[in-house]
């Protein structure tokens, strides 16, 4: 697993919104990352990113510790506007599915 760098890659922005892309390595979401990339900072979430352009960490959504490393390993570098809400509302959803 490779460390987020918020400064590298095409999609970065520093300064605007962190936009959390699942499915990113894929061909929809590598399309919606690059349009995205002008008003976010994206960050792709995947089983696998290779050869995604954008900062990338490998996750496996079905996992609640996967998920819960991957939000900790990006609030790092990117910051946490919203104490854990969000995490918790991500994580009902995968208990619930």
């Amino acid at each position: 697993m490779a460390t987020l760098d918020p400064t590298a890659g095409a999609g970065t922005n520093p300064g605007k919104p962190v936009f959390l892309m699942t499915g990113a390595a894929g061909s929809i979401g590598s399309e919606v990352s690059k349009a995205l990339s002008r008003d976010y900072q994206v960050v792709g979430l995947d089983l696998d990113c290779s050869g995604y352009d954008w900062p990338c960490r490998t996750m496996d959504i079905s996992d609640e510790t996967s998920v819960s490393e991957t939000l900790d390993e990006i609030a790092g570098p990117y910051g946490r506007k919203q104490k854990n809400a969000r995490r918790r509302s991500l994580r009902a959803l995968i208990v619930q599915q």
